[in-house]
């Protein structure tokens, strides 16, 4: 019977009914295995996408809590020299002046503020961004640095008194300050060193928020003309 021709071509074709099957069935488990693991890998994705979601939101909230407490937020404090120079007059009798002069030089300092409680926070993936306002000098923190005054010149007419001397030191310091004032506001307005600020402002805004020992966060800081 084994050497039936019939009995071959049953045999031979059984087997290979029985081979392409096996392939068949094992390309199904494979397919069946990839599906899975495809799944596998979407699930996990879903669950870092939720970690990195919620992590995200508890930071947001950490920075807006300190953000809001601070307010204002001095990222650069400087100070500029300036020569100034002040001319007293005041009346006296027939129509005399009573005239003094007074010159000197000396540091006025400010700070340069970022407002923090008007940022706008936002979160993309684990990258927090941060935008907030064009820095701006600060004017109420203008004042002449304390031991900075140096009088080079002060004189007055023959006329001149005491309360004389003391109205001119208080008009010449008072308009020191207003001198730097202006001086300070001429500065920033300069591209130069409005470019130099935002990138101060950048910087002190990374380092306050590394302070706050986020988990596993990048921060962009983006300043807002």
């Amino acid at each position: 019977m084994k050497n039936n021709p019939y009995f071959k071509l049953i045999v031979s074709t059984t087997l290979g009914a029985f081979i392409l099957i096996s392939v068949f069935v094992m390309a199904a488990q494979d397919a069946k295995i990839d599906n899975l693991k495809e799944q596998l890998y979407v699930k996990q994705q879903n669950e870092k996408r939720a970690t990195d979601y919620y992590s995200s939101t508890i930071n947001l909230k950490t920075i807006r809590t300190e953000f809001n407490e601070l307010q204002h937020y001095t990222v650069l404090k400087g100070s500029i020299t300036q020569t100034h120079k002040y001319e007293y007059s005041a009346d006296a009798i027939l129509g005399i002046k009573k005239e003094m002069t007074l010159k000197g030089r000396g540091d006025i300092q400010y700070d340069v503020n970022v407002n923090l409680n008007d940022a706008i926070l936002e979160a993309d993936g684990k990258t927090l961004i941060v935008k907030v306002r064009m820095p701006y000098v600060d004017t109420d923190s203008i004042k002449i640095k304390d031991d900075s005054m140096i009088m080079e010149e002060i004189h007055g007419n023959f006329i001149s008194n005491k309360y004389d001397g003391a109205q001119a030191q208080k008009f010449f310091m008072e308009s020191f300050i207003e001198s730097g004032k202006k001086n300070v506001a001429d500065l920033y307005n300069t591209a130069k060193e409005q470019k130099y600020i935002k990138e101060v402002a950048e910087q002190e805004i990374r380092a306050l928020i590394s302070t706050l020992n986020l988990n596993n966060v990048t921060v962009r800081v983006q300043i807002i003309e």
